[in-house]
């Protein structure tokens, strides 16, 4: 490493051309990267929902709906209202009250059930069909014109389209927003770390230029999830500072101990870079075990962000390096002292309680585990719409109060055989979850000839082979007995058409998820739990220590886990499973430095003094990296507009602070506790490697 650093300074100006025509090309790609907000897209291609939206959009196309709220209106307004909305190009159709029943009749001598449906006190509710889905430009448009021609109306709108309009629109502002913020503290807590007033800002200019060649490289992936774009350059920032940190202490070491700045450079990249590159590899490991996942977001997230690190990580020992030697005079000149507490005392006291921690954290982990794991989960997009504070939820809660949560299903059987159509039909109408079902045997005689029918009705329910049905179900977004409703759905579909029929919809899309991802979690948690340990078994070659490091983080995402158990707030599973992850790889760093340096002192001192000088040592970096981690999760909880990425962004935030709070007062009771037996499972250890 020593040689590549010399190259690289001997070298500076081409490296750092280099370095410039890298970034400027990344900030051009990074344009065409494809952002997805289509959840159902991760979901594998014979699965049942994905597998059916495939089949109807051959058959049928899958055009997405949307409800539009029109109040105080009379019929014949509103069906002026419907023949402007008709119009409106990527409109594909409007139903609404007429399709049904005969209007020209009184309202009170209507079908209660279809004035339920379509006209409730004067309200007008309309279901709007979109050829394209809600991320097409042509459906951003036609929800931009809807609301044009509304004008002057009291409206409200929800659904699907409206809402990946929504989600689209405030992605970006909420992006910039929490990255702002989450900065400007990071550079504060760097200044109170460092002896520099420049050095900070050299960290930050090194990890922004992996972020955007991270952001740039993207296209090669093909596409991200709007969650992976909305969190990886934060969570890039939080879990790779540590490494410009350690670079640049050991960079001051080495200055103290009389070197100049060139080789001080280089003698301190070279020393690092092993301890670097062994803190990216936990990240890495628990990173690559969401690749894992069937249902694909976790591959999406894993791979964005585990290239993310690896640039970090070569930005740190080949950029850092450059800039800090052609900065050397201004550091020096803008030095000051640092303002990080010291932790002697937090050694003594953690010590003196023991054996009422210990005890009490073995007690406590047993409930803490139960507690996180009955947690009320979530497995769809309930929260990646916005929050309740967005426009998308005013409206879509004032259509909820007005006419309860209705959620469309598309069910598909093939067809010629009108018999049992029409007993799937009855038996599908008297579910309790079935508020109304439309295909052509219910709009208008199934014994009359569909050769007299308008071309454009025929065409929306039937094709050469299929049927084509629209349900209307009293379904409410991520429900626990929904996903019975859709399990006794598949079965009675199942029933008459065993194989050959398909159903689809939100929340079809959720039961498929909540499936595939459980069995997901066994897998990357079983995973991202073995490849740490092995990784510090090599490091550390004894067999205890692995063990209780891991144990020590494990207890840790618990506690955090646990906190939406107590609160009886439902949580993601998907961000659940991340973040689980994501807390065990980069978090354990902060056990494993804090073990480093007891093994390190236990060679001269006993075992007390060793955890003592211990937490001394490494609780500044600890504490300092555990902030740095907190704050980036705290900036995407307060400010980004999405839910999902709130609760992902406080789930890391709270957790960073438990994980270094647990290693700086719970890891050095274990230590003392079992050192005798750690010593004893010390694996090849030569005499003054510690631990003997």
């Amino acid at each position: 490493m020593g040689k590549i650093v010399a190259f690289i300074l001997d070298h500076k100006k081409s490296v750092a051309a280099l370095y410039t025509v890298i970034v400027l090309a990344c900030l051009i790609t990074m344009q065409f990267v494809n952002v997805n907000y289509d959840m159902s897209l991760y979901l594998p291609e014979d699965e049942g929902t994905r597998e059916a939206i495939v089949l109807m959009k051959k058959e049928f196309g899958y055009p997405e709906s949307s409800q539009v709220l029109v109040e105080n209106v009379s019929v014949v307004h509103a069906l002026e209202i419907k023949e402007v909305l008709s119009g409106i190009n990527g409109v594909k159709t409007v139903t609404w009250l007429d399709n049904v029943t005969d209007v020209r009749i009184p309202v009170n001598a209507m079908d209660e059930r279809f004035l339920d449906l379509y006209y409730k006190d004067g309200n007008a509710l309309f279901d709007v069909e979109f050829w394209y889905n809600g991320f097409s430009n042509v459906s951003k448009s036609a929800v931009n014109e809807i609301r044009q021609k509304l004008e002057g109306e009291t409206f409200s709108m929800s659904g699907d389209v409206v809402a990946s309009k929504a989600a689209m629109d405030t992605a970006d502002s909420a992006i910039i927003k929490s990255s702002l913020i989450a900065v400007v503290i990071v550079l504060v807590l760097l200044t109170l770390a460092t002896s520099s007033w420049l050095a900070p800002i050299l960290f930050l200019g090194t990890i922004g230029v992996a972020i955007l060649i991270n952001a740039g490289t993207n296209f090669t992936l093909g596409s991200v999830s709007n969650i992976t774009r909305s969190i990886q350059a934060l969570l890039q920032l939080a879990v790779s500072i540590d490494y410009s940190l350690f670079l640049f202490h050991r960079y001051e070491e080495e200055r103290k101990n009389g070197l100049d700045p060139k080789a001080a450079v280089i003698k301190a990249t070279s020393y690092s870079a092993t301890a670097i590159a062994a803190s990216c590899l936990t990240t890495v490991a628990g990173f690559a075990a969401l690749c894992l996942m069937r249902y694909s977001i976790g591959k999406d997230m894993g791979l964005a962000l585990l290239k993310g690190v690896v640039f970090s990580l070569i930005c740190v020992l080949t950029l850092l390096p450059l800039l800090i030697y052609v900065f050397n005079k201004q550091i020096d000149k803008f030095s000051h002292r640092t303002f990080v507490p010291k932790f002697d005392k937090l050694g003594n006291f953690s010590i003196k309680l023991r054996t009422v921690v210990v005890p009490l954290v073995i007690v406590l982990a047993v409930p803490l585990f139960f507690a996180q794991k009955d947690n009320k989960f979530l497995y769809g997009e309930s929260g990646i719409l916005g929050s309740g504070k967005s426009q998308y939820s005013i409206e879509k809660s004032r259509i909820d109060e007005l006419y309860g949560e209705n959620m469309r299903m598309i069910v598909m059987v093939p067809g010629g055989e009108p018999g049992r159509e029409n007993m799937l039909i009855t038996e599908l109408g008297s579910k309790p979850y079935v508020k109304e079902l439309m295909t052509l045997s219910t709009i208008a005689d199934p014994y009359m000839s569909r050769s007299v029918m308008p071309e454009s009705a025929v065409s929306n329910f039937q094709s050469e082979k299929y049927i084509r049905m629209v349900l209307t179900t009293t379904l409410e977004d991520e429900n626990p007995q929904n996903y019975r409703y859709i399990s006794d759905l598949r079965e009675t579909l199942s029933n008459y058409y065993e194989d050959e029929s398909y159903s689809a919809g939100k929340m079809s899309t959720f039961y498929d998820i909540k499936t595939m991802v459980e069995k997901d979690y066994v897998i990357v948690n079983f995973v991202s739990i073995a490849a740490v340990m092995l990784i510090m078994l090599i490091s550390f070659r004894n067999i205890l220590i692995p063990v209780f490091l891991t144990a020590a983080i494990e207890f840790s995402i618990f506690i955090n886990m646990a906190v939406p158990y107590f609160q009886g707030t439902p949580l993601s599973f998907i961000g659940y499973m991340i973040v689980s992850a994501v807390q065990l790889g980069a978090t354990i760093d902060y056990a494993i430095l804090l073990c480093d340096r007891y093994v390190e002192f236990r060679n001269s001192k006993s075992k007390f003094e060793a955890a003592i000088s211990a937490v001394s040592q490494a609780g500044p970096a600890i504490f300092i990296s555990a902030l740095i981690f907190g704050a980036a999760g705290i900036s995407l909880y307060l400010f980004s507009d999405s839910t999902s990425v709130q609760e992902i962004g406080l789930l890391i935030g709270r957790g960073a602070l438990i994980s270094g709070g647990i290693v700086l007062v719970v890891v050095p009771q274990f230590l003392v506790l079992f050192d005798k037996p750690i010593r004893k499972l010390s694996l090849g250890r030569k005499k003054g490697e510690g631990l003997q």
